[in-house]
């Protein structure tokens, strides 16, 4: 584009032309960035009103959840304490029951031991038979009710944690339950130290160990309490050649009051396998059992291992 300027002078004209194409390019190229600058502001606004109204939605959110939290807090706190009261009566109500029944149970098994002793000669063969078994069930039912308490107590009153000698606990274990001379008992020397209630880890170990001596039916019985190292937990096994789980009983042994033997005839409460899957369980391993009815049984449990002291 060329722009003509006249300049007059004396008796002449001159006339210049100045050449503008490049500042109408420059001045155009201007415009189309400005646009372009303009269309990326208003981009750019409106994304970033959608970013402060999401934000807005996600506070808000926030919010709702944070009350709801709040809530759930403030119920599970007053769950907390329903809890704490209810088993604070079951405490109660456990002592009331042990004291409450187990009294007149030590009467009547001092009244039969009484009559078992000063009139034993006076009664017949099944005179003396009733009065052996009268005496039999009173023992049996203080048994029960000592094992129903230990259940409930396990879970619910806990101990301190503290590291247990297993090899040290299932050796003193045998020495306590003194197992007759034709039953032999192998315990194994790398048993490892768990971390544990102390006391529920004893009664677990014993109840297994003690069903083992008490039900062998062979001349010649052998008990073995192993450990295998299974990297984040450990594997115990008890096993026996006693007489054998047949399979349908395997898990119901566990169940309480399930008995594998009439009572009369020699069958437990039915209680300590119960407690001990339960304390198993609170120490947060399980316990099965594999068996072959007329060669033996073997119970396995797991341990987690933790460190601490």
């Amino acid at each position: 584009s060329l722009v003509f300027t006249p300049v007059v002078g004396e008796g002449y004209v001159n006339v210049y032309g100045l050449d503008i194409t490049d500042r109408v390019k420059a001045e155009e190229e201007l415009r189309r960035h400005r646009d372009r600058l303009e269309d990326l502001v208003e981009e750019r606004t409106a994304d970033l009103n959608e970013r402060v109204e999401e934000i807005e939605r996600l506070n808000k959110a926030m919010t709702n959840l944070l009350e709801d939290q709040q809530i759930v807090n403030r119920r599970l706190q007053e769950t907390l304490e329903d809890l704490k009261q209810a088993n604070e009566e079951l405490e109660r109500f456990a002592y009331v029951v042990s004291h409450d029944l187990k009294a007149p149970l030590r009467g009547i098994s001092q009244l039969t031991e009484w009559l078992i002793k000063d009139y034993g000669g006076i009664f017949d063969e099944e005179g003396e038979e009733m009065l052996n078994l009268l005496n039999e069930r009173t023992h049996r039912m203080h048994d029960l009710i000592d094992g129903i308490l230990t259940y409930s107590r396990v879970g619910r009153i806990h101990e301190e944690e503290r590291k247990v000698d297993t090899h040290q606990l299932v050796q003193e274990i045998v020495e306590m339950l003194a197992p007759p001379e034709e039953i032999e008992i192998t315990v194994d020397e790398e048993l490892p130290a768990v971390r544990g209630e102390p006391t529920r880890l004893r009664q677990l170990f014993q109840n297994l160990i003690e069903n083992a001596v008490k039900f062998m039916d062979k001349p010649e019985g052998h008990v073995e309490v192993a450990c295998a190292d299974e990297g984040d937990r450990w594997q115990f096994a008890v096993a026996d050649n006693g007489p054998g789980i047949a399979e349908e009983y395997r898990d119901k042994i566990f169940e309480m009051f399930q008995t594998l033997r009439p009572r009369d005839k020699g069958g437990g409460t039915g209680v300590g396998l119960a407690v001990t899957k339960k304390i198993v369980e609170t120490h947060g391993g399980r316990i099965w059992v594999e068996s072959t009815v007329g060669e033996g049984s073997t119970f396995h449990f797991t341990l987690p291992q933790r460190t601490g002291s």
